[in-house]
């Protein structure tokens, strides 16, 4: 593959990693039941781990990784301001600043 397609595909993974988060936060009660990660709701936290494990739930390894994705998201990413990025990715916007906080969760939790 080469480099100008790979960055295509790059973009596309974090458009997909976003747009599961808006579904995610769409999906949640935003009433506040239990906090997770940071300050996300606790259901919020669940939805991610499940569609994160989705595909290999007895992974124990994908397991870790999804709960420092949620884990590392959260420090990184306020409850608040991923509402923002939200409503700016509901309206078309480019949200590259989140797209950098999910590619340095991902780093640090690849290890």
């Amino acid at each position: 593959m080469n480099g100008r397609r790979q960055g295509k595909q790059r973009r596309k993974s974090w458009y997909r990693a976003l747009t599961l988060l808006t579904v995610l936060l769409l999906a949640g009660d935003l009433g506040g039941c239990g906090k997770g990660r940071g300050d996300y709701p606790q259901n919020v936290v669940d939805a991610f781990m499940e569609g994160c494990t989705h595909a290999n739930p007895n992974n124990a390894g994908r397991q870790v990784f999804c709960r420092c994705m949620i884990s590392e998201i959260g420090k990184r990413v306020p409850y608040a301001q991923f509402e923002e990025f939200d409503r700016r990715f509901a309206a078309g916007e480019a949200v590259t600043e989140f797209e950098r906080r999910m590619a340095e969760a991902a780093a640090i939790c690849r290890g």
